[in-house]
């Protein structure tokens, strides 16, 4: 499946993308391609209330429909509601990196003469177009195959997106990063606990980088602000920054700074798209997911256990106990990388 080159006619497209923080930001490219690919095409966007910050960076989109699925839009009755009001605007294509039931029921409902997803979604049946997906590329290659487009690895590091920042989203960053330099943001938390790298460990990484004369920033949301306290008990000059930025200022903030050192999660993907020098940890999860940071300053450190993985997301605490994916990967490994990187 190709989607037809350059319509002579305006096409209309809808894009759902109703998943985690991270998924949304990977989504960006595959909105930008396709309005390289078709610039007579209107494209729209359904995502939830926290995908919304991310989707009003891009300048391809013409609407922003938020989707509620925990609370106002939550159940069958209320996506079919939703659903009834979008389909008054008539879409050509549907495409859904998302792979949920509901993101499924809901383009059906929706209704287009296209509608594409992957043939590992859920209610694959209800799509016209069912794309394989393959497991050892990019999310970001796997999301372009939804238009017909192969891209190499090396075409994957180029990747430059055209973002905008309103003066909203500038102001306070360009204030909190005035004449500083050798700066380095650290973002330590994650919602699944075998995700994060051991707290202990970033004290050793945080002295080595104060002795680079680094200056330390702690970013993250307000959940993450018990790690940043355990950090300021022992290093009391870091500047703590969790839940005091918004998300786009945070994607600004990290294309300011030098370098950023980060959990599998959405700062490594913030990072990516403004092209940081990123170094994200791998503990439970790894890269070969298809989440690795990919821009040309994008680094990773994973090791190769038995035990790992142990799930595409991570767990509250360690199946095994030992949480060995994290204690063994030891500062002093991420520290030579970090040298690396710095040079």
């Amino acid at each position: 499946m190709v989607l037809v080159a350059q319509q002579m006619e305006t096409h209309k497209y809808l894009i759902i993308q109703t998943a985690f923080l991270g998924d949304c930001i990977l989504t960006l490219p595959l909105i930008q391609k396709i309005y390289e690919l078709y610039n007579n095409s209107i494209i729209d966007v359904i995502t939830t209330p926290q995908g919304s910050e991310i989707f009003k960076l891009s300048p391809y989109l013409n609407n922003i429909f938020i989707f509620d699925k925990r609370n106002a839009n939550k159940g069958f009755n209320n996506i079919l509601k939703f659903a009834r009001d979008i389909r008054k605007n008539n879409y050509d294509t549907i495409i859904s990196p998302h792979r949920s039931a509901r993101t499924a029921l809901l383009s059906f409902f929706i209704h287009s003469k296209e509608r594409i997803s992957f043939d590992k979604s859920s209610l694959s049946f209800l799509y016209t177009n069912r794309v394989k997906y393959l497991k050892n590329i990019h999310e970001i290659q796997r999301n372009l195959k939804l238009i017909g487009l192969d891209i190499s690895k090396d075409e994957l590091k180029k990747i430059h997106l055209n973002l905008n920042f309103s003066d909203l989203d500038t102001r306070k960053v360009d204030n909190i990063l005035m004449n500083k330099n050798k700066t380095c943001a650290i973002a330590p938390g994650s919602v699944w606990k075998t995700k994060e790298y051991p707290i202990e460990y970033y004290y050793k990484i945080i002295d080595f980088l104060f002795k680079n004369e680094y200056i330390v920033y702690i970013i993250g949301s307000k959940s993450e602000k018990l790690l940043a306290n355990k950090i300021l008990e022992n290093f009391g000059s870091v500047i703590d920054l969790t839940g005091q930025l918004t998300i786009r200022e945070s994607i600004y903030f990290l294309s300011k700074v030098n370098l950023l050192i980060a959990n599998d999660s959405a700062p490594t993907h913030m990072g990516s798209i403004v092209n940081t020098n990123v170094l994200t940890l791998y503990c439970s999860t790894i890269p070969e997911f298809g989440f690795f940071p990919f821009n040309e300053k994008g680094y990773y450190l994973s090791l190769d256990l038995d035990c790992k993985p142990c799930g595409i997301h991570g767990h509250q605490k360690c199946p095994k106990g030992h949480y060995n994916c994290a204690y063994q990967l030891n500062p002093e490994i991420v520290i030579n990388k970090i040298r690396e990187i710095i040079r």
